[in-house]
């Protein structure tokens, strides 16, 4: 009977399809559940990303600058944000979550539901210079509807993309013949809570680590095990890794330096040579 166990829990033994189904399942499972768990933009910087997913799928990829003024747990701060025509109802996406941010006792349960409204407002977000291919990839299902149901449809987009390359990620791990079981304790502690969290919101800041976890995992199996059936697959994992990972990081740098020259003369306003 223990001889028979562990030939089930022998994940070499399973086939590159099987594994790499089993770890997307488990992943995206937790990734999901923080997805359904956490309220609308309680992640940080959400409710940006999510006026920028919209935007892109609708074929917007810049808009004008935008000066907004907000305060936060008792401290104002002044912004210059690029502003999307977008639903009317993510007017309302910037303030939802302020009802209970830094307010301990304070249930997410007062934050106003996002209206189902008609036309499109100008919204301003500071996601605006962001590479649009992420917000490609998770802002179609804001199409399919306007109201909350299609911002969790994006979060659970965005967690299934994340956990495609967690999944790879564990497929590289069990293809080695050494230390399979080291490698993959240090892919579960490096897939920390904070990471799940992550995989299951609107935010690039996931996909931006499992892709750096797959890029890590395929890049030491070349160095450390390269058997020659292996190096072509972990080349391509590792090169579609890395091509992600320099697209969620990379910035349109047309649209950056001139919101960067626009925030240093309002920063100088006033302020005599």
């Amino acid at each position: 009977m223990p001889r028979r166990l562990g030939g089930r829990l022998d994940l070499a033994s399973w086939g590159r399809t099987r594994v790499w189904v089993a770890g997307f399942l488990v992943f995206f499972g937790l990734s999901v559940a923080w997805a359904l768990a956490t309220p609308l933009t309680a992640v940080p910087d959400e409710p940006a990303h999510i006026v920028k997913a919209a935007a892109t799928v609708r074929g917007e990829l810049d808009g004008p600058p935008l000066t907004v003024t907000s305060t936060t747990g008792g401290v104002t701060t002044q912004q210059i944000l690029t502003g999307y025509r977008v639903p009317a109802g993510y007017a309302e996406l910037p303030d939802m979550f302020r009802c209970y941010a830094f307010h301990t006792n304070q249930p997410a349960s007062c934050a106003t539901p996002m209206p189902d409204a008609k036309g499109e407002v100008l919204v301003g977000t500071s996601a605006g210079g962001n590479n649009p291919a992420y917000y490609l990839a998770v802002g179609w299902t804001s199409l399919l509807g306007h109201g909350e149901g299609g911002i969790y449809a994006m979060r659970i987009v965005s967690a299934a993309l994340c956990s495609a390359f967690l999944a790879s990620a564990v497929v590289t791990i069990v293809e080695a013949r050494r230390r399979r079981g080291i490698l993959l304790l240090g892919l579960v502690a490096t897939a920390t809570p904070t990471a799940l969290f992550l995989n299951g919101s609107v935010n690039p800041n996931g996909i931006e680590v499992c892709s750096a976890i797959l890029v890590w995992c395929a890049l030491l199996g070349l160095l450390t095990e390269p058997r020659p059936e292996l190096v072509g697959r972990r080349l391509t994992r590792a090169a579609l890794a890395s091509a992600v990972l320099v697209e969620v990081l990379s910035w349109r740098i047309e649209v950056c330096v001139p919101r960067r020259s626009l925030l240093i003369e309002s920063a100088f306003d006033g302020v005599e040579p």
